[in-house]
């Protein structure tokens, strides 16, 4: 597995009404209660950005790639790799640490993981 393969995660953004799409399941009818603000997400982008992460889409929760370097640098974690399904993962070793940079709406960093399907 190469090294300058890229990471996956997302960052759960903390909501205008305070709740977190991490901690919440919401109905299509309850989504903007888990959406954040504007401002916020603005925020979480230029610190992400900053950090040298690509941020690949802004929504309810922000998806962001980089290295496994920037990863473990900027977030506090050893990632182990492992393949699953012809694809390779990243697992931290422990939750994310956020920096005290970071802006208060970043509530966590959840890594990609293998899609499962059941019949």
């Amino acid at each position: 597995m190469e090294s300058t393969e890229r990471v996956y995660a997302q960052v759960v953004l903390q909501a205008t009404s305070g709740q977190s799409a991490a901690s919440t399941t919401a109905t299509s009818a309850q989504v903007d209660e888990v959406r954040p603000s504007k401002a916020a997400t603005e925020q979480a982008v230029d610190f992400l950005k900053k950090a040298g992460f690509r941020v690949e889409q802004a929504g309810i929760s922000l998806s962001i790639s980089g290295s496994k370097q920037q990863f473990e640098s900027v977030f506090g974690v050893h990632l182990s790799a492992y393949e699953q399904g012809g694809q390779t993962y990243y697992r931290p070793d422990h939750p994310a640490h956020l920096p005290a940079t970071a802006p208060s709406c970043v509530q966590t960093i959840v890594f990609a993981e293998p899609r499962q399907y059941f019949n």
